[in-house]
């Protein structure tokens, strides 16, 4: 489910960064230990995120939905 989100968002791929949301993706999903710390990275980033960061996606996420349904 968390792998369509972020396949549909990529604003919050580039909040966060491609590399943890690369690593979340392509995880081994029997590793319950790996998921778990990679979940929580991406997490972490998202939450701990500068607000001007997450402004600025908040922005671009609004821009292009709105370009999208025109």
């Amino acid at each position: 489910e968390l792998k369509g989100v972020l396949g549909s968002l990529p604003e919050i791929v580039n909040l966060v960064g491609k590399e943890s949301v690369e690593e979340l993706l392509n995880i081994d999903r029997s590793d319950a230990k790996d998921v778990k710390a990679a979940l929580q990275s991406v997490f972490t980033q998202l939450m701990s995120a500068k607000q001007d960061a997450v402004s600025e996606t908040v922005l671009e996420l609004k821009s292009r939905l709105i370009k999208e349904k025109q």
